[in-house]
């Protein structure tokens, strides 16, 4: 409860919060202008950098670059042969072992030797999951989502001759563990369809 006196002296000392107003816009205002800044400052190194020298690489035969495959992917691929005469190049893609000609103004900068490994990695799961019916491809593809639910635990065995109390705790702890992971096994397959 407020007594009266107290609601006075709170209704005398309003609160001024123009100040405080005034100080977040002033700071706002000196980020924006240092945003501005850097962005001025950034974009004039790389007009600098592209006006010295057109941004031309020179490629040769072996380097690992990056190239846009036909499903509109980047994948990292290795220089087998460049033909100077109409500025293109045969590129093998890693892991998928396919080969394709690509424009020597179209390549990327390879994203290093981690993400090669990466690819390299995901192209031999790729082709291991891929059904043996099925002729197998030599492009690369694009990574399926798992839809199959995992299996479900096995049904517990039945203890019901024995009657001992050391049983029937562990009896209880093990029913109780196979019923949390068939709901966990529900928890999980409600994410993936979400």
């Amino acid at each position: 409860t407020v007594k009266q006196g107290e609601t006075k002296e709170v209704l005398d000392d309003p609160w001024d919060d123009s100040l405080l107003i005034k100080a977040y816009d002033d700071s706002i205002k000196l980020a924006r202008e240092e945003l501005a800044r850097r962005i001025s400052l950034s974009t004039s190194k790389v007009t600098k950098a592209n006006s010295g020298e057109e941004g031309k690489i020179e490629h040769k035969v072996g380097d690992y670059v990056r190239a846009t495959y036909e499903d509109g992917v980047d994948y990292e691929g290795e220089i087998i042969s460049i033909d100077r005469k109409s500025d293109t190049c045969l590129l093998k893609y890693i892991g998928y072992e396919n080969v394709q000609e690509v424009p020597l103004a179209e390549l990327i900068p390879s994203w290093g030797k981690k993400v090669r490994r990466l690819q390299f990695a995901k192209a031999k799961l790729d082709a291991n999951s891929a059904t043996h019916g099925s002729s197998r491809s030599s492009k690369p593809r694009k990574a399926k989502q798992q839809t199959s639910m995992p299996p479900p635990p096995p049904i517990p065995p039945l203890l019901a001759a024995s009657h001992n109390t050391e049983d029937s705790e562990h009896l209880s702890a093990m029913l109780m563990s196979w019923y949390m992971s068939g709901y966990y096994t529900g928890v999980y397959q409600g994410m993936q369809l979400a």
